[in-house]
């Protein structure tokens, strides 16, 4: 049925006479007028800034939770202690805030340090502008790293300002960016470094491009998986900037803060992975209808289905193992070697399916596999392929979090049908794009 269907779409949208109307859409004069396309842009950024700047005056959920670690450093709190982190989140804001426990690396506390020297409100509204500069920034090293002001790799394809254009659109039809901004959470910061990885590997400068992973990895962990395609592909040279520059990376933040910090944040991590956490708040995080993991599912099954508790972990590994096993059988007919932005593309997307939690927020990250697929897409004059893609970016970007199981992992579900479709996709191209 649903090949019929796919079928009777690439007839209807990708027939001569629709194609031509896209194609003048995609590629014609209106495409390349330059005052329209900074018109649109112009009107995105001002509808994504109204959309946001009531959060200035609004902190919740990470941002204090940053903003209380920070602090802990400079004052020689231990910081993975859940009952200390409690005291002193308790002494900076009162029973006002909810301060959720500090679970990333130690670096990223560190380097909030001096932003922690300003009070709260400043420092709040300060995380607020970064976030608004790392947002246009993550959008340049897109535009930058999909090629798409020149057509594509090496010229090849046809350049026209749509893909651009879409790229804002995003902006302002993007629920977990809002929530991102909201939080004063870094995921922004987390893809900008993941963006300038994927820039300076495509260009073969492996020691800039392991630093940027390195310093990805260092303030959240998920980005490890990145580098999985240099492994299997064994380029060494990569492999030994990134495995460098993290070991450097993690010796001065020993050498910073001590040893004690490190080994606090190892235990709370192996507790985390392993589903054994000391923290009450983890506990009740791992099985959250709000947790949109693999992880989060599984848990939530379990408990409602009364299933045995053992089923989640063999459920995960066989899953994990399967989309790592569609990587690799399909590597070879999808040019996965060496693109590198289609490896990016799927990897930010197993980063939120894998991760033991994740959150609304961190489906920011998708703008990328999205704007990966339209590019290509436009260029290759494969329109009707968009289609499903649309869809369940659509699903991921703005479906909201409620109802009860399986709905509320509506995001998850789509994130696991764009995984399983994008091999497809990029494998298959139209005749066209072949001639």
């Amino acid at each position: 049925m649903s090949g019929r269907l796919a079928a009777l779409a690439r007839r209807r949208i990708d027939g001569p006479a629709v194609r031509a109307v896209l194609d003048r859409i995609a590629f014609g004069p209106l495409s390349r007028n330059k005052i329209l396309a900074g018109t649109v842009i112009a009107v995105c950024l001002v509808v994504f800034i109204l959309q946001t700047i009531s959060f200035v005056f609004l902190w919740d959920t990470d941002s204090p939770s940053y903003y209380v670690a920070a602090q802990g450093l400079r004052r020689h709190v231990a910081i993975y202690d859940d009952r200390a982190f409690q005291d002193l989140g308790a002494e900076l804001f009162g029973k006002s805030v909810i301060v959720y426990p500090y679970i990333y690396p130690p670096p990223l506390a560190q380097i909030l340090i001096p932003l922690a020297a300003l009070p709260e409100e400043a420092y709040f509204q300060v995380l607020y502008g970064i976030n608004l500069l790392l947002t246009l920034l993550c959008l340049y090293l897109m535009v930058d790293v999909l090629e798409l002001k020149t057509g594509g790799p090496g010229g090849a394809g046809r350049a026209g300002t749509l893909p651009v254009l879409f790229l804002f659109v995003l902006l302002v039809a993007n629920h977990p960016l809002e929530i991102t901004i909201h939080h004063g959470q870094i995921n922004l910061l987390v893809l900008a470094f993941v963006l300038l990885f994927l820039k300076f590997e495509k260009s073969g400068k492996s020691p800039a491009a392991g630093l940027f992973l390195a310093l990805a990895v260092l303030i959240k962990i998920y980005p490890v998986l990145l580098i999985l395609p240099a492994l299997f592909a064994r380029k060494w040279r990569s492999v030994a900037a990134f495995a460098g520059a993290t070991i450097a990376l993690a010796l001065a933040s020993l050498a910073a803060s001590g040893p004690a910090l490190w080994a606090g944040f190892l235990r709370s991590t192996v507790e985390v992975f392993l589903g054994k956490p000391a923290s009450v708040f983890i506990r009740g995080f791992q099985s959250s209808p709000n947790n949109l993991s693999l992880k989060g599912l599984l848990a939530q099954a379990v408990s409602l289905f009364r299933l045995p508790t053992a089923t989640a972990p063999a459920v995960y590994v066989l899953a994990a193992a399967g989309m790592f096993v569609l990587l690799l059988a399909t590597a070879r007919r999808t040019g996965l070697a060496s693109d590198i932005p289609l490896q990016g593309a799927l990897l930010l997307i197993a980063t939120l399916i894998l991760a033991p939690l994740t959150w609304s927020h961190h489906y920011t990250v998708v703008m990328f596999p999205l704007a990966y697929v339209f590019a290509r897409a436009v260029r290759e004059r494969r329109y009707a392929a968009f289609l499903p893609f649309a869809v369940l970016g659509a699903i991921i970007l703005y479906y909201p979090v409620g109802g009860g199981f399986p709905f509320n992992q509506a995001r998850l579900l789509a994130a696991l049908a764009f995984f399983a479709a994008l091999p497809a996709f990029a494998r298959l191209r139209s005749e066209a794009a072949r001639a």
